[in-house]
């Protein structure tokens, strides 16, 4: 914490300085101010005033000086050495957290950046850190090392050697005095031919179809007279995310199709979710096509 805060700390007067060339250097200073607006610290109503949560940083019409935001916290931390585990997919920790330590579903189909584990240092002081699957055909990278603050060790599954079916793998991450996290990776190997986009990881996504007709005011909630929330989020986005429910009653391949009604609707990108996609700004890369 201490060295993200300093160089954060950095950054900023790194900003300052081209603002202070600009205005006082740069062609004598023919400019000054032109370009006088905060760019970090919106929100903050008790030193902006109530138009803060959208308005640019101001009083009186005058734009306020930057600020770092959120403000930076330097941490001291104990003269020892304690292991701290995160996996891809979640915002929680191990051994702090009572739920299980369940990565996103591998698959030789799935589109998404490679899972990973985080194993981060709580104190002060070294240690050795070690991350061993149960299974040859799934490999960690580091899978070992001596660790300072933290390290990103990125799972790779050999497809080649991995079983057809779903199997759950234990991979057990051990630190200082014998601590461990067991944390369990999912794999999914399809047992027959697929075709077309193929579901991954809980889903299947779509970029560039065709216009789908739907009552999107309906179905979102979004009124433009009244400016309700959902307008305003949608406004925010430039996006309108609409959701539909479907049954699909038989397994195999399926066919999804949309019409256009109205004219000025863009489709960006329909999502079939069947139980696995996790919240996300922009929703989940795009399916692998075969």
């Amino acid at each position: 914490m201490e060295r993200l805060a300093a160089q954060a700390e950095a950054r900023f007067a790194d900003d300052q300085a081209m603002s202070q060339y600009y205005n006082t250097a740069l062609a004598g200073g023919k400019w000054k101010n032109w370009q006088l607006q905060p760019h970090i610290g919106y929100g903050d109503i008790a030193r902006y005033g109530p138009n803060a949560p959208w308005q640019q940083p101001e009083l009186n019409n005058v734009a306020l000086p930057d600020e770092i935001f959120p403000a930076v916290r330097r941490i001291t931390l104990p003269a020892v050495a304690e292991m701290g585990v995160a996996i891809d997919g979640s915002d929680a920790w191990w051994p702090n957290s009572a739920a299980a330590a369940v990565l996103p579903e591998f698959s030789p189909y799935q589109s998404q950046p490679e899972q990973y584990i985080e194993v981060f240092n709580r104190g002060g002081v070294a240690f050795d850190y070690q991350i061993k699957p149960s299974v040859p055909w799934l490999r960690a990278d580091p899978a070992k090392g001596r660790l300072d603050k933290q390290v990103r060790s990125t799972l790779r599954v050999d497809w080649s050697r991995a079983p057809k079916g779903t199997t759950s793998v234990p991979i057990t991450v051990t630190g200082p005095g014998g601590a461990g996290v067991v944390v369990q990776a999912v794999v999914r190997k399809p047992d027959g031919p697929v075709k077309g986009f193929v579901e991954a990881n809980g889903y299947v996504s779509i970029d560039d179809g065709p216009p789908q007709v739907v009552d999107v005011i309906a179905a979102t909630g979004s009124d433009d007279t009244r400016m309700n929330r959902q307008w305003e989020r949608n406004t925010s986005d430039n996006v309108n995310r609409t959701v539909t429910t479907h049954t699909i009653t038989t397994p195999g391949a399926h066919t999804l199709k949309f019409w256009m009604v109205d004219p000025t609707v863009i489709v960006q990108k329909l999502v079939v979710d069947t139980g696995g996609v996790l919240p996300s700004y922009l929703g989940p890369p795009q399916s692998k096509q075969v």
